[in-house]
């Protein structure tokens, strides 16, 4: 699939036109795919928030 990002002028580009007109499965299948491929990235990153928090904790006055 081609990736580009050009914009249509309405607030989308052809990257989310092309994904509006993909049969669901296929949405599901790359989704799937994706966290996958991303899987131990998340999980390093939400051991790393467990662990010391996100980067914003001491920058947050609430």
């Amino acid at each position: 699939m081609r990736s580009s990002w050009i914009c249509l002028g309405d607030g989308m580009n052809e990257t989310n036109v092309e994904q509006e007109n993909l049969k669901p499965d296929l949405k599901i299948q790359i989704t799937q795919d994706w966290l996958a491929e991303n899987r131990k990235a998340i999980e390093d990153y939400n051991r790393s928030v467990k662990l010391d928090g996100v980067f914003s904790d001491g920058l947050r006055s609430f």
